[in-house]
This record gives structure tokens, C-alpha cells and sequence, in this order.
């Protein structure tokens, strides 16, 4: 059972991982929208919310934020030796990967072809994968 449980979690970052490639690769025409981005053409509105592929992207997308935010917590109040310093300069050296993202997308990018929603998701599971891969990543230095 706990070999199971031990490989719940990467298989999950591995399929979202997959799913990230795929709507990065070839889904070119889907647009996955950040509320941020106020600049959306409305000829172009009825079109985007129309289409199923971005409802199941969406929906997908928040099945796996769901599970990474929960996993996260998770693996921190198990371990009692969690470095929260450590925690929280990971945490915010996400959220400086997802500004700087924000910003790339905003002002370099053709045609709306965006992917924030899924951007904060995929370091979401890359700050995952660093505390499963390495336990001690986040674990205070003991003497």
C-alpha cells in the first residue's frame, strides 16, 4: 500500500506534465486565459467560450491545481523537521517565475496564444516534483 502511495503523486505531475505538452504542442489555437489579460478582442469571445476544448482545459487544469495545492500541504505538515524558510523561498521564487512568465506572455506573444492558467499549475508541479525527488530539499540542516 505505501509503495502505491508513494507513486500517487509523480504519476500525477507526470500527467500533468503530459497534459501540458499536448495543449502546449497541439492544441496552437486553444486559449487558456489569465483574468489579467483585459486585452481579448470580443469578435474573438463568442469563439473562445464556445469551445469545449477550452472547458475541459480549464476543468482539468483546476482537477490538478486542486491536488498539487493539497499534496504541497500535505507533504509540509507531514514532515516535522520542514524547513519553512526553505518552504517559502521556494514559494516565492515560484511566484517570481510566474511574474516574469506573466510579463513574457503579456508583451512578446503573437495572437493570445496564452497559457498563464496552466503556467502557475505547471510551477506549481515542478516545486512538487523538487520535494518528492529530493525530501531533503526543504528539510532543515541538522548539525
Amino acid at each position: 500500500m505505501t509503495k502505491i502511495r508513494k507513486n500517487i503523486l509523480p504519476a500525477m505531475i507526470l500527467l500533468f506534465q503530459l497534459f501540458f505538452l499536448y495543449e502546449l504542442i497541439c492544441n496552437y489555437n486553444v486559449y487558456v486565459l489569465d483574468p489579467s489579460f483585459r486585452s481579448f478582442s470580443e469578435d474573438y469571445w463568442a469563439d473562445f467560450s464556445a469551445d469545449g476544448a477550452v472547458k475541459l482545459a480549464a476543468a482539468v487544469e483546476l482537477f490538478f491545481k486542486c491536488i498539487f495545492i493539497l499534496s504541497f500541504l500535505y507533504l509540509i505538515m507531514r514532515n516535522p523537521n520542514a524547513s519553512w524558510k526553505r518552504i517559502v523561498l521556494a514559494v516565492l521564487a515560484g511566484f517570481v517565475l510566474y511574474g516574469i512568465l506573466m510579463l513574457l506572455f503579456r508583451y512578446f506573444s503573437y495572437h493570445c496564444r496564452l497559457y498563464m492558467t496552466l503556467t502557475d499549475t505547471e510551477i506549481l508541479s515542478i516545486l512538487l516534483l523538487f520535494q518528492t525527488a529530493q525530501p531533503g530539499l526543504f528539510q532543515k540542516r541538522l548539525p
